[in-house]
């Protein structure tokens, strides 16, 4: 800002001028396009006047693209989207690309209306100013696997309480859902997640970024209270657009529950109480009763998954040798909410010897 100050031979200041700015360029990049604006606080006006956008060539000079007639300053802008609208100094239209910066400077003209001021026409050139415009392509939806668990396997080793883990992997799309282009220029990958495939939403739970470039397709979700849940992964390109969910990939529990048929509850801590043999697998909750040869209830449990009946009746005393028979309604872990209200029964018998 400038401003101009008179003073007497003693250095005594008599009059000021007004204050004047020099012209300010700002821009903000659109999708495969710049707007720019600018502004200029000056004592004169610059409404109603013939404003020249310059856009730098590739050979440094700068080429007048668009003449804007302005009134106001709310009109004093522009949007370049490659066009070259003045061609007598040469034309340099071409395709703005996101991978590109492009410069610009602003020419004002304004006057003072009074020609005791000035009568002619006053000229300023903004700042220099280069920016990249964007790009709204979306990335391609990633196509994504997930590490699925073999039960038998899974069942024949050793017991685990968890915390578990989910591993998963995915690739790149070459072409959109419905075969239209996307952006490969791939940033960033993120993971969402959610508990229940039948409710809830997918939250972000993790990302993989670049560098390297590309960013990892791989990505381990840890510290689970079971294996059953639900993923997508989508791609974000360098303008932070984020591509469509991928495929949604979903993973189950191996629930498991066995009872033995024997007990021999004599205090030598061998057999003495009846329980789930090896470790009950994704267990919530499990009901068990046990009944005699004629139907007769003399056992229930609901408050622990292990049972450990010891023989006895409800009311602590020893049930007699012999076979009697129980049911379980067992309440597992599983992928969909609506399933865990849904007991799996287990009866057989158990012969308890004394």
């Amino acid at each position: 800002t400038y401003r101009v100050d008179v003073f007497t031979a003693a250095g005594a200041r008599v009059d000021s001028s007004a204050s004047a700015s020099s012209v300010w360029l700002t821009g903000a990049p659109l999708s495969r396009s710049i707007r720019l604006s600018w502004q200029a606080n000056v004592p004169w006006s610059n409404d109603n006047q013939t404003h020249r956008v310059y856009r730098q060539s590739p050979s440094g000079a700068f080429n007048l693209i668009q003449q804007v007639a302005v009134q106001g300053a709310g009109t004093y802008v522009f949007v370049d989207d490659g066009k070259d609208h003045v061609t007598s100094d040469g034309d340099i239209s071409t395709t703005l690309h996101p991978d590109s910066s492009y410069c610009y400077r602003v020419e004002t003209a304004g006057s003072y209306n009074d020609t005791r001021i000035h009568s002619g026409l006053l000229f300023n050139f903004s700042q220099k100013l280069c920016l990249s415009p964007t790009d709204t392509t979306r990335p391609c939806p990633p196509v994504l696997s997930l590490e699925l668990l073999d039960c038998p396997a899974y069942l024949q080793g050793a017991c685990q309480d968890g915390p578990y883990s989910n591993k998963m992997s995915w690739v790149d799309a070459t072409t959109g859902p419905g075969g239209e282009a996307c952006d490969k220029n791939i940033v960033q990958y993120n993971i969402y997640y959610k508990r229940y495939g039948d409710t809830g939403d997918f939250a972000k739970v993790g990302e993989t970024k670049a560098p390297p470039t590309p960013p990892s397709r791989n990505f381990t979700h840890d510290n689970l209270d079971s294996y059953a849940g639900c993923y997508y992964v989508t791609s974000v390109n360098r303008f932070g657009v984020e591509s469509k969910p991928s495929n949604t990939a979903c993973q189950d529990n191996c629930p498991d529950y066995l009872l033995p048929n024997v007990i021999t509850p004599n205090g030598d801590g061998k057999n003495d109480t009846f329980e789930p043999m090896k470790c009950p697998r994704f267990v919530n909750r499990v009901v068990f009763r046990v009944y005699n040869r004629w139907g007769v209830k003399v056992f229930e449990r609901s408050d622990d998954i292990l049972i450990r009946w010891d023989g006895k009746t409800d009311g602590g005393k020893d049930v007699a040798a012999g076979t009697y028979y129980y049911e379980a309604q067992v309440f597992y872990q599983r992928l969909n909410k609506a399933d865990e209200n849904k007991p799996v029964v287990v009866k057989g018998w158990v012969q308890v010897v004394r």
